[in-house]
């Protein structure tokens, strides 16, 4: 979502004519780049570093894994919050790394998307109302952030969502069986 966010920045920052496209031309490209290393980063250090393998886990899953794969836990990789854990005497224990990991996770998304939402109606508005440009200017980027539009729904659609309801069932204990392999 990261890497979306920086192009509905570029497409606000073309509507507008902005000077800050010039960095586009020397070394302060790397500008550019730093936001989406950094979102990458951070995510990889947060699910690749905290919500690595335990054995706790693979406990957790390892009939799972076997009853719906037909593998065994120890020859796969997986990573994954496990928000309940089960202490010796049989009680659940939220498991706060988890729930920290998945908020972090979540802060990361939304601010992505929250500056996508604002970039794109900014420059919607902006676009409706460039008229010093030709028809074919403006229609040419009309169908750049129409692009773009599409281009952002559909990973939302086929990831993001599905993934969120993956979260939200497994924070309410729902097994959703097979339905996880869609």
């Amino acid at each position: 979502m990261c890497i979306f966010s920086v192009q509905f920045f570029y497409r606000y920052l073309v509507a507008y004519g902005s000077k800050i496209l010039e960095t586009l031309e020397d070394w302060r490209i790397v500008f550019w780049f730093l936001w989406p290393i950094c979102h990458g980063l951070m995510w990889s250090i947060v699910c690749g570093f905290v919500l690595n393998q335990s054995p706790e886990a693979n406990e957790y899953v390892r009939n799972a894994i076997f009853n719906d794969f037909d593998m065994n836990i120890d020859d796969i990789v997986f990573s994954g919050p496990y928000f309940y854990q089960t202490s010796v005497e049989g009680n659940y224990q939220l498991d706060l790394k988890s729930f920290i990991v998945v908020i972090i996770v979540w802060i990361m998304v939304i601010i992505s998307v929250l500056t996508m939402l604002f970039f794109g109606i900014n420059c919607y508005k902006k676009m409706g109302s460039i008229m010093t440009q030709s028809t074919n200017f403006h229609n040419l980027q009309k169908q750049l952030f129409y692009a773009l539009l599409i281009q952002t729904i559909i990973p939302i659609v086929l990831m993001h969502i599905p993934v969120t309801c993956l979260f939200l069932f497994t924070l309410l204990e729902f097994d959703v069986g097979n339905m996880a392999d869609i």
